[in-house]
């Protein structure tokens, strides 16, 4: 793996299905995909994403952006007050990744998007990323796996 995009879902409003993405939602993933487009190849990338219907959404429309044809929901990407994050169940789930996979694309949630970089740094690149922890709905941060460097896409 190349390239690690760590996601983090887009703006939702709650209705009575649970919480989906809503315009602002859909305009933020419209404009992250044409901030990474030029960063992945689609044939050789795979999007994780949670179960949230929020985050299953924001991948659904990156997927559909892109032409990315690899999609898989799981359960352990979802974090929230009432179920913390698994750091080292994520970082085990990546390792299985199938050969071919340049770009592996993550769509989460607040917890993973703040604190799963730095962890997947030192124990996955033995390297120290220098970034801030602050990352909005909508933003994702891009972790280049050869050079060891992070960077946000606002």
């Amino acid at each position: 793996m190349k390239k690690l995009i760590i996601v983090r879902h887009g703006h939702y409003d709650m209705d009575e299905g649970g919480f989906h993405l809503n315009d602002q939602g859909r305009d933020e993933m419209r404009r992250l995909v044409e901030s990474v487009r030029g960063l992945l190849n689609a044939d050789s990338t795979l999007i994780l994403t949670s179960t949230a219907n929020r985050a299953r959404e924001s991948a659904e429309l990156i997927a559909a952006f892109l032409k990315i044809k690899n999609v898989e929901e799981h359960e352990i990407l979802l974090s929230d007050r009432s179920r913390p994050e698994d750091f080292p169940g994520v970082l085990k789930l990546i390792r299985t990744v199938k050969d071919g996979v340049d770009t592996l694309v993550l769509v989460t949630h607040l917890e993973y998007a703040k604190y799963f970089p730095s962890f997947f740094g030192e124990e996955e690149l033995g390297a120290k990323l220098d970034y801030l922890l602050e990352i909005k709905k909508g933003q994702a941060w891009v972790i280049d796996c050869l050079q060891k460097n992070i960077f946000l896409i606002p």
